[in-house]
């Protein structure tokens, strides 16, 4: 059983399944994220939600969109230096 979901999409002829590194919780989320991307860019050919293990960073709904996740030891998009300075 998959612990979150991502999104995979074919933009070019040899048919790459390509993809980022936004990461839902569910697959409804990240079906709803895809489609609504793939009404507004006409280059996506093919998309598809594939199972992953990586954190979650995202949540999408209709109403609010794509918003980020609090990742913990990450304040405000800073990543604290290794160092602690």
């Amino acid at each position: 059983m998959a612990t979150s979901w991502t999104t995979q999409v074919i933009t070019n002829d040899p048919g790459t399944w390509v993809s980022n590194l936004i990461v839902f919780s569910t697959r409804e989320e990240a079906e709803g994220f895809i489609r609504d991307l793939s009404q507004r860019r006409s280059t996506i050919k093919f998309w598809r939600a594939v199972e992953s293990n990586m954190p979650v960073n995202y949540r999408w709904d209709w109403w609010t969109g794509l918003q980020p996740v609090p990742v913990p030891g990450i304040v405000a998009g800073v990543v604290p230096h290794p160092e602690g300075v």
